[in-house]
């Protein structure tokens, strides 16, 4: 095939390569190209130039400007912001390199570290203003193009963009930035490292909540908007058709033939049209159950590493209560129910998980009961449990707070007990509300009180022996010093206090020793974990550029979030600031950037989730009340 043909038929494909970037469209339509092309090279030969030529030109169009068309005008729909998931990506990325290059020692100055906290905070204001797409100035590289670069050209396209990002802040206007330059070290490390970073985050942001069902949703959008754009295209490629058909017999002939199987591929869009239709179905009916399993990432609060949703420590020991939850699971009537209890921190919230991944392996639909879910899908899942081919277990966590969601979900299958279900209730105890619970009308009581429920099981220490502490220290300190690139300390210290019964207070030793301190007795661990939260909140006011003197206000806030239990919304979250003193005089623009900072760094199953685990939020609690005195909170709760 001539050169300057298979440049242009090249030039075509990678078009519609591109299209697999934002849909799986370029899936279904590149290979009609490819077909359509290849055989009028080869099998028509040279003689066939404008044939191909014309073809080439017309399919390019339709894979290529047509898709980016279709691209350009859902960015404004904001059914999904792929500019706002490059920002969450590249702030990931740039966050793992911060940590990386603090652990190794050496390399990072104070100038280093201000390169990062401004180029964090320009990312954070983007993200946070729903204004992403102005990251990228005309003239430069947008983020699809960045992401599909090529890793020679990746970083000529990133470079320039980060300096940018740098010099429009007013630090840097007589800085390096100012002359188009980086330090020669972070440069390089850069360079080195932030292309597979990115490009990591990227899959692990898609897995989040916050995209998973909006990218679902876009890329059906993408797929109808394209097959628009094909039926748009249709009079253009008839007249050019037209046109070459009466060159030869042998062409009109094979136009024909390649018309009908360019129908038929075509046809496919709806297709899968249909089974993305199914998906999204499917999605919006098992949305109420998931298992709260998350990456963990260095720019998450400190607290995260401790969280069982991260899981950054293996899971240890238990097997026992797995095995009794699997027999129990599986076999007995169709409705049973347990109740687990246990002080915070003594590991229910991780059984559970580990317990819904064992019972997905025997067939069951197991999951978390969302904290937010509405009337309307709670109603759907309670129809789900009822059908006769029901195998579902749900967990249903802090019931004692959210015993609404209980109800609903006993007073629906009390009338319908087809299926298989299983309900694992975890709560700290069983005290009053049980009790009132088990005596509740519309059947709810009855069920809780008989043979459906047995007895409320609470969750013994998991590790009694010295022997068993000290190898789950030892577990814990190796998982936190590969996350964040540290040594393994020496040996365990002496864990025989009582207060260890709680798992997770091995844990925070484990951490502490990591990051090279120590601390003796419960409140000076949980003293030493609280001030790594404080650290990053200090960080946070950076970031955004706010006055280091708010940082009391913002441990009250997180104070006064944890104690009710979260924020659901933006607007109740300006009223608790707006209800500490701290803040009475402050302006309304520092408490909405106050509002958002926590909500990025926060929030999850609500808009700003309280500070976690359960142990160190309490602390955290106990913490403002002694300093800022008891009536803190007064105006936040009403009093």
């Amino acid at each position: 095939m001539p050169d300057n043909l298979v440049g242009t038929l090249l030039t075509s494909l990678v078009r519609a390569a591109a299209v697999t970037v934002v849909g799986p469209a370029g899936l279904v339509v590149a290979p009609a190209l490819a077909t359509v092309c290849i055989w009028a090279g080869e099998q028509l030969g040279e003689g066939a130039r404008p044939f191909a030529e014309s073809l080439t030109h017309v399919f390019g169009h339709l894979a290529g400007d047509k898709a980016k068309e279709a691209f350009s005008s859902l960015r404004e729909t904001g059914n999904h912001d792929l500019e706002r998931m490059a920002a969450v990506a590249f702030r990931a990325a740039l966050d793992a390199i911060h940590i990386r290059i603090e652990s190794a020692g050496g390399l990072l100055t104070a100038d280093y570290d201000r390169w990062f906290l401004l180029w964090r905070g320009r990312l954070d204001r983007a993200i946070r203003s729903g204004d992403a797409a102005s990251l990228f100035h005309a003239g430069e590289a947008d983020p699809v193009a960045i992401e599909t670069a090529g890793e020679e050209k990746w970083w000529p396209l990133f470079h320039p963009v980060l300096l940018r990002w740098a010099g429009e802040q007013r630090e840097f206007k007589n800085d390096h930035s100012a002359s188009g330059s980086l330090p020669p070290d972070l440069e390089s490390t850069l360079a080195d490292e932030l292309l597979g970073l990115s490009r990591q985050a990227t899959r692990e942001v898609l897995r989040e909540s916050d995209f998973e069902r909006s990218w679902i949703a876009w890329q059906q959008s993408f797929l109808a908007a394209v097959a628009r754009q094909t039926q748009q295209t249709n009079a253009d490629l008839a007249r050019r058709l037209d046109e070459l058909s009466g060159r030869t017999n042998e062409i009109r002939q094979y136009l024909n033939d390649e018309i009908e199987r360019l129908h038929l591929r075509l046809d496919r869009v709806d297709e899968t049209l249909a089974q993305i239709r199914a998906a999204i179905a499917e999605l919006h009916g098992t949305a109420a159950l998931r298992i709260p399993s998350y990456p963990w990432t260095p720019g998450l609060p400190p607290g995260a590493m401790l969280r069982a949703e991260y899981a950054v420590v293996p899971f240890f020991g238990r097997q026992r209560e797995l095995q009794d939850i699997t027999s129990w699971a599986t076999s007995g009537d169709p409705l049973r129910i347990r109740l687990y209890t246990g002080e915070g921190g003594f590991g229910k919230t991780r059984l559970a998980i580990e317990a819904c991944r064992h019972l997905r392996a025997e067939g069951f639909a197991a999951g978390f009961l969302s904290r937010r879910i509405s009337d309307p899908e709670l109603a759907r899942l309670a129809a789900r449990l009822g059908q006769a081919n029901a195998r579902e277990a749900v967990v249903i966590d802090y019931v004692e707070i959210d015993q609404g969601s209980l109800v609903g979900l006993l007073g629906a299958l009390r009338e319908r007990r087809a299926g298989h279900v299983r309900l694992i209730l975890l709560a700290r105890g069983a005290g009053q509300w049980w009790d009132r619970l088990k005596r509740r009308g519309g059947g709810v009581g009855d069920l809780l009180a008989g043979p459906a429920t047995g007895e409320p099981l609470r969750l013994a220490p998991l590790a009694f022996s010295a022997e068993e502490r000290s190898e789950l220290f030892r577990a814990a300190t190796g998982a936190f010093a590969e996350k964040l690139g540290r040594a393994v300390p020496a040996g365990p210290p002496d864990l025989t206090a009582p207060y260890f019964d709680r798992v997770l207070l091995i844990h925070m030793m484990a951490l502490i020793a990591v990051e090279g301190t120590h601390a003796e007795g419960q409140e000076a661990i949980l003293d030493r974990v609280l001030a790594r939260e404080i650290s990053f909140w200090e960080d946070l006011l950076l970031a955004r550029g706010l006055e280091p003197a708010l940082q009391d206000g913002l441990l009250l806030a997180m104070a006064a979030a944890t104690f009710i239990k979260g924020v659901p919304d933006r607007s109740q979250a300006l009223g608790v600031l707006r209800g500490l003193s701290f803040f009475a005089t402050e302006r309304e623009p520092v408490l909405e950037a106050l509002a958002q900072g926590l909500h990025d760094s926060y929030g999850g199953r609500q808009w700003i989730d309280p500070l976690q685990p359960d142990l160190l939020g309490e602390h955290l609690v106990s913490k403002a009340l002694h300093r800022f005195g008891p009536d803190s909170f007064n105006r936040v709760l009403g009093i």
